[in-house]
């Protein structure tokens, strides 16, 4: 693999693949934070003091606004750099996590997890297309392929790491651990992913006619 590319002009070539997978990562990031509470939610429900199904709400409420921000955040944000608009996501995900591992209540562990919701439909608005336009041509398939996996690979691998983590050293512990990969990820991706403008104003307009 070649080096990270840094090329910011109008038609810059090819990203590496370093820079696919960090977005692969970053994919693995989010899935494993967005599904972390799934092994945890008795741990949490015992700690916070509400019911199990209550604790379920951790789960159910990012879904939901993660389907409500992925048309927002096209509509909103299409004009702006793909990179930067990942890295304020990501920075979402890193607060998320950190308000989930040092709530006391559960209305503020919620309040961690709206966040999150908001984060997540409007990363997979973005990390889910890159593919293409980071490896133009015949490779874009094989990129987008990368993507996604860091999906199959949170759900396989960082969501039973996660509960094994909070099960040895309390389940703050894997949430603490979330943010700190959310770092990275953000890092790497500074690092690694050339800038990519974006390309035209949906706008609110254009969202309303389509639902």
């Amino acid at each position: 693999m070649s080096s990270c590319s840094t090329n910011n002009t109008q038609t810059p070539p090819p990203a590496s693949w370093w820079a696919i997978l960090c977005v692969a990562l970053g994919a693995f990031a989010t899935v494993t934070s967005e599904f972390l509470p799934v092994g945890l939610l008795p741990a949490i429900a015992q700690d916070l003091g509400v019911s199990i199904s209550h604790a379920g709400l951790m789960m159910a409420v990012p879904g939901v606004l993660a389907a409500l921000s992925a048309p927002t955040c096209i509509a909103l944000f299409s004009r702006v750099d793909r990179k930067h608009l990942l890295l304020g996501l990501l920075a979402l995900f890193f607060f998320s996590n950190l308000v989930v591992a040092f709530s006391e209540q559960f209305s503020l562990t919620l309040a961690g997890r709206v966040l999150l919701g908001f984060a997540l439909g409007g990363f997979w608005t973005i990390a889910g297309s890159l593919g293409p336009r980071l490896r133009p041509g015949k490779d874009g398939v094989r990129a987008t392929a990368y993507i996604l996996a860091g999906v199959s690979l949170g759900t396989v691998a960082g969501i039973p790491v996660g509960t094994l983590l909070g099960e040895a050293f309390g389940w703050r512990s894997a949430f603490e651990a979330a943010a700190g990969l959310t770092v990275v990820v953000a890092l790497l991706i500074a690092v690694c992913l050339p800038s990519l403008p974006g390309q035209r104003n949906a706008g609110i307009a254009q969202m309303l006619s389509l639902v």
